[in-house]
This record gives structure tokens, C-alpha cells and sequence, in this order.
């Protein structure tokens, strides 16, 4: 196999393809990486990849970053490795407690099997070794993670290469049990963890101290256990607060007893555009509805006539949807970079003014990346 790789990479091996793409030099220093990972790859053959590195796909800059790292006596070999790392920070994106490649369809090649889950994978084990990138690994290990479906990646290549990534970190990161006991202090508010007692850690809320003070962490014992730090505070929302999500909605009349006016029995379109700053897994939309109102489209009556106009786009993946008596709730399991709609009718039952709490998209396992949108008083005339 590796006698074939290095005809292939020198042009003694070749294959007509039906359907014709210009990959040959990502498919060659796929190859030339395979090879310097068995100390088979030399100057000469590294010498032959002659596509500069910022032309380079995502998965094809990691593995060119992995050839200069482990094939010696490259010329310039230091300030190429210098420029690629460059390159590779400014590709990536922070994302709350995450690190990842800013998703775009130029750094993914599905027909090399390089696909953001494979990538996000060797991105891992790419800077495991690389003592500037120590702080961020991490961040990229939860970004891996976030990635997976139902607790894996959803190709075997991706699984593949996922193991190995949680494999080297762990033995990085992760060496030492953790043992003893973990504090936590801000002002005279104080918790612990006996790990002895709370092997899987645990989850405490600490009340806001009443003056400005310092939170503290310390751990007495072996190991590195990890912690994320949230602060929650209850503030009065004006105006959208956007981290990670924009939010746009819109009401439209489907029925309407007096035009530009909404009464009782009145059916309204409510459409919720979000546009994600990033891809993320398993992220939830709640929009609340006015009080007695009731969500159409459940198939009682006749109800599903009406609410059968509803259309949703986007690429983003719906898992399940609650229609509620209070809010109108879906859960995508994969939502991309970009933008997705939902859509959803309603039938105005009661008449008054309301006031409602506001709609907010949230990443589920990374809460930090969020988007609120103030919702305008809805009056409904008798």
C-alpha cells in the first residue's frame, strides 16, 4: 500500500474517473500525509505539491500542516509551518466555549470524506502536540463533540478519526484521575465537590455576591477536572440581544375581520427567520403566543386547512415540535451556518392587549450561544 501510494503521488499510478473534479492535488497530499505518518515521505515528494496553501480546502491545509511537521529537511520548513499556522487560525471561529472552522462549503469535500465532523476531528489531533495552541484545544474537543448525533459522528471515517482525537486528548489533558476536592468561591457564597462522592461532577448555582468580588477555584487533590462558568442575570430586554443567533419575525393575516386590525377568531401566519452565525447541534426555537390563543395545524377539525400553507426553509434539520397552549417550540437536530425558517398559524381567541416574554433561539449543549428578540404587544379587538 505504501509502495502504491508513492507511485501514485509520483504519477505512475493514475485513474480515469467518470464524473472529472480538480482535486488531484488534495487526493496527492492526502497520500504524501498517509506516507510521512510512516516515515516514507521525502523533500522530493513534498516537493511535487505545488498548490499554495491558501488555495488549500480545510482538510487539505490539516494535512498539509501534518507533512510539514513530520517530513524533516523540507526547505524553509519553519516559516512554511509558521505561515500554515497562520492560515489555520485565521479559518477558525470561537463560538461561546467552542472552537471551530468557520463553516463554509468551500472547506468541505465530501467525496474525499472530508467532511466538517472529520475535519473538526483531526483539527484535534492536528494541535494536540502544539504547545501555542494548549489554551484552545479544548475548545476544539467540545466543537468535535458538538457534532455528533444521538452519541456519535454520523460517518464511519468521522468515527474513526473522532476516537483517536478523544484518545490523544484524553492522554494530554486527562492523564491523572481526579481526585479530592474542588471549591468554589465567590464572596461568602461557597460550594464543593467531593469527587469521591461525585465521580461524573456536578452543577451548583451561586447567588450573586453583593459587591464585586473575585470567583475562585481551587482543587486539592490529583488530576485537572474541568469547569464552565456561567453567569445568569436577570436583565429587562429592550432590544435583541444576538450571540450566536439574529432573529427576524413577522406576523401575517391568513384571516382577518377588519383589515390592518387583528380580532377575536382572526388567523395569523407567524413566521420566525433565524440566521446562525455557525452550525451547531440539537438547537432550539420557542416563540410564546398570546394568552388563549391556540396553535393550528394539530389535525383537529378543520384546522389543518388552514394552517396548510405553512412553509419552512432552510437547511436546518427538524427533529420535533411541540404546539403548546403557551409557546411553539421546535427542535432541530442539526442547524447549519446560515439561514432557516419556521413558520406556524394561530388562531387569535381572545381579545385584550398582551405583553409576552420574548422568542429566543438557543444551542442546547452550548447555551452561550443564543439569540433573544423582544416581542411587540399584540392588541386584539372583541
Amino acid at each position: 500500500m505504501l509502495g502504491a501510494l508513492t507511485r501514485f503521488v509520483e504519477g505512475g499510478v493514475t485513474r480515469n474517473e467518470m464524473i472529472r473534479a480538480a482535486d488531484l492535488p488534495l487526493r496527492k497530499l492526502a497520500a504524501v500525509e498517509a506516507l510521512a505518518r510512516h516515515g516514507r515521505a521525502t523533500p522530493a515528494l513534498v516537493g511535487s505539491i505545488a498548490t499554495p496553501p491558501m488555495l488549500l480546502t480545510n482538510g487539505g491545509l490539516l494535512d498539509w500542516i501534518s507533512v510539514l511537521e513530520r517530513v524533516p529537511g523540507l526547505p524553509q520548513r519553519d516559516a512554511r509551518r509558521s505561515e500554515a499556522d497562520t492560515l489555520l487560525r485565521a479559518r477558525l471561529d470561537v463560538q461561546g466555549t467552542t472552537l471551530g472552522f468557520a463553516t463554509s462549503r468551500g472547506g468541505i469535500v465530501d467525496w474525499l470524506l472530508a467532511t466538517a465532523d472529520v475535519n473538526a476531528a483531526k483539527l484535534v489531533l492536528s494541535r494536540l502536540g502544539a504547545p501555542s495552541w494548549n489554551a484552545e484545544v479544548p475548545r476544539m474537543m467540545r466543537a468535535a463533540l458538538a457534532l455528533q448525533r444521538e452519541g456519535a459522528w454520523p460517518t464511519t471515517t468521522a468515527n474513526a478519526w473522532g476516537v483517536l482525537a478523544l484518545e490523544g486528548f484524553s492522554r494530554v489533558y486527562e492523564a491523572a484521575p481526579v481526585t479530592g476536592t474542588t471549591r468554589v468561591e465567590i464572596g461568602a457564597a461557597a460550594k464543593h465537590v467531593a469527587w469521591g462522592e461525585s465521580p461524573s461532577g456536578a452543577a451548583f448555582q451561586l447567588a450573586w455576591p453583593d459587591a464585586r468580588a473575585v470567583l475562585a477555584l481551587q482543587h486539592e487533590g490529583t488530576g485537572a477536572p474541568w469547569a464552565l462558568v456561567q453567569s445568569l442575570a436577570a436583565l429587562p430586554l429592550t432590544k435583541a440581544l444576538e450571540s450566536g443567533y439574529h432573529i427576524e419575525k413577522t406576523w401575517e393575516p391568513v384571516s382577518q375581520r377588519t383589515l390592518g386590525q387583528w380580532s377575536r377568531g382572526d388567523v395569523a401566519r407567524v413566521r420566525v427567520r433565524v440566521d446562525a452565525d455557525a452550525q451547531a447541534s440539537w438547537v432550539v426555537l420557542s416563540d410564546p403566543l398570546p394568552a388563549g390563543a391556540t396553535l393550528l395545524g394539530r389535525g383537529l377539525g378543520g384546522d389543518q386547512l388552514l394552517a396548510g400553507n405553512e412553509r419552512d426553509t432552510g437547511a436546518a434539520w427538524e427533529a420535533f415540535t411541540e404546539r403548546g397552549l403557551e409557546v411553539f417550540r421546535r427542535y432541530y437536530e442539526f442547524a447549519p451556518k446560515g439561514q432557516f425558517t419556521a413558520e406556524y398559524t394561530v388562531r387569535l381567541n381572545q381579545s385584550g392587549r398582551f405583553e409576552m416574554p420574548p422568542t429566543r433561539v438557543e444551542a442546547m449543549y452550548a447555551p452561550e450561544r443564543m439569540g433573544e428578540r423582544p416581542n411587540e404587544v399584540v392588541e386584539v379587538a372583541p
